[in-house]
């Protein structure tokens, strides 16, 4: 049984339940690393998260008013509502999310799990810090791209970053996944180990044409 086989089963298998909470499809799409439409339709309204390889890409919600789009769309979504997963090529997910981009994940922190273990040490171990993330690169660097900071399928932080390719976060000291996109396009994961205090890492991405 190749990938898309296996793909195709699980993406079966969720829609054979068609009862299921945006957070169940959001970890589901996250582990499986489903590119797919997860959505709620329900008395004239429609609410959509898109998911590109697991990870959320765009936000839709449609009601009688009209429809918006990205983080403004999250905060209607229905907290009770029942979500399917429908699957999406990846040209169909990047042109949706495209116009319906989300810049801050953790908005959709509510919808998922809360009882996630975290090697993030609390406050009262470990000292709070600074960590600076410099982009490097062999061509010319985009600008305005976006760092986000990841722990244990959670997002802790993002921004973009400034004229210098940079982008600084207050932390606490713990292990973070660095995830860089520009536009929608992840072009970078790397590990961070941040030990608290002042920090700088620089950050490789693929140089033009890579």
């Amino acid at each position: 049984m190749d990938k898309e086989e296996e793909r195709a089963i699980t993406i079966g298998k969720l829609q054979e339940n068609m009862k299921r909470t945006l957070q169940y499809c959001l970890q589901e799409a996250f582990d499986n690393k489903l590119t797919a439409d997860i959505r709620c339709e329900e008395g004239g309204m429609s609410a959509s998260v898109i998911t590109i390889s697991g990870e959320p890409g765009g936000a839709e919600y449609t009601d009688a008013a009209g429809t918006i789009f990205g983080d403004t769309a999250i905060l209607r979504f229905p907290a009770d509502g029942i979500f399917t997963c429908n699957p999406l090529t990846l040209q169909q997910a990047e042109e949706r999310s495209g116009r319906a981009r989300i810049f801050n994940p953790a908005r959709l922190s509510v919808h998922t799990k809360t009882d996630l273990e975290t090697d993030i040490k609390t406050e009262a171990n470990a000292g709070i810090g600074r960590l600076t993330i410099q982009m490097k690169t062999t061509g010319s660097l985009p600008q305005d791209l976006r760092i986000e900071l990841w722990n244990n399928s959670r997002i802790c932080a993002t921004d973009t970053t400034d004229q210098r390719g940079e982008a600084t976060f207050k932390l606490l000291s713990g292990r973070y996944e660095c995830r860089v996109r520009d536009g929608i396009k992840l072009i970078s994961r790397s590990i961070i180990d941040f030990p608290g205090g002042d920090l700088k890492s620089i950050v490789l991405i693929p140089g033009d044409g890579q």
